[in-house]
């Protein structure tokens, strides 16, 4: 569930974040009531998703603990909760570097 949370929250907050921008012209990291605005939609969707994504993880739940086994096994890795880490801070890690990508680029003036 935290895995999907991870997808999820980046995902909506680049869609919002995109979709305030086309609409009015303006950035939303300029005014602070935008981006809580942009939150809101973020928390709704987060609650409206929430079934979509329990289902997304019960499905996945295989092919992960096969990925988890391989990594385990391909790294000497003592248990499957290392393996699970990784995976988890890689993931983070792309998402998080979208989202900083996204800042930077908006406050960068060419």
């Amino acid at each position: 569930m935290v895995s999907s949370m991870v997808l999820v929250i980046p995902l909506l907050f680049s869609i919002a974040f995109f979709t305030y921008e086309a609409q009015t012209g303006l950035n939303p990291t300029q005014n602070v009531a935008d981006i809580i605005k942009i939150v809101i939609l973020m928390w709704a969707g987060n609650n409206v998703t929430r079934p979509f994504r329990l289902a997304g993880a019960a499905a996945l739940a295989p092919f992960m603990d096969k990925l988890m086994d391989r990594l385990k096994k391909k790294l000497n890795l003592p248990n499957k909760a290392v393996a699970f880490a990784i995976i988890t801070t890689a993931v983070a890690g792309v998402c998080f570097s979208i989202l900083g990508g996204l800042f930077l680029s908006r406050w960068v003036v060419a």
